[in-house]
């Protein structure tokens, strides 16, 4: 990924963040479709240990998920706008150690310190373009073997207008996910569903990084 490229995105992201974290638990749950689904679809069962990294964890909403649903999960969140994660410090304080959040970027080429059992990315590749297929390819190689790729996400929509709108919101819809999600990972579970009024579709993806 150039670097050029990569800071000027992730400075528009990081700067467009500043407002959106006063309102992002406000308006999201009227949009953002799949996010408890994903976490029941994650294969442990409940009293299970094991390590999540959610990338883009935003204010925290799917790691409080996820705590509450599994107690002894260990879980770290990326996320590059501090005031986004200043929200979910207050939402996850309760949790003290389980929870580990770090204020940067989730970037390609970055020294794998640990390897996870689950990495999640709820909402967030689709505003990574280009190269998102670099951000799966970091996260293969972050994956213990057979550990769990989990991915809810915008799919695509037939309205341009739509499509217009999303885009001057930095989020694409051109079905771009999956092709690259199915390259990287053996698929668990696939469902794609529609969102408010038919307008969109939404993709739940489960798939194991396993070459076999």
């Amino acid at each position: 990924m150039n670097q050029l490229k990569t800071t000027s995105q992730f400075d528009r992201i990081k700067d467009w963040y500043v407002f959106q974290s006063r309102i992002y638990d406000l308006t999201r749950w009227t949009f953002l479709f799949g996010r408890k689904k994903i976490i029941k679809l994650v294969p442990f069962q409940k009293n299970d240990s094991f390590s999540v990294l959610e990338v883009g964890c935003g204010t925290g909403t799917t790691l409080k998920y996820l705590t509450d649903r599994f107690p002894n999960a260990r879980l770290s969140g990326y996320d590059l706008s501090e005031e986004m994660l200043e929200v979910a410090e207050n939402k996850l304080s309760k949790y003290g150690e389980r929870v580990k959040l770090l204020n940067e970027a989730y970037t390609p080429g970055k020294m794998v310190k640990e390897k996870y059992d689950v990495i999640l990315f709820s909402y967030c590749l689709s505003m990574i373009n280009p190269d998102f297929e670099k951000l799966l390819d970091q996260a293969k190689m972050e994956l213990k073997e057979n550990g769990i790729l989990a991915l809810v996400d915008f799919h695509n929509t037939d309205y341009q207008f739509y499509k217009d709108f999303m885009e001057e919101n930095h989020i694409t819809l051109e079905a771009q996910l999956l092709p690259e999600l199915e390259k990287r990972f053996k698929p668990e579970s696939l469902f794609i569903k529609k969102g408010l009024l038919g307008i969109w579709k939404y993709l739940l993806f489960i798939g194991k990084n396993s070459d076999s």
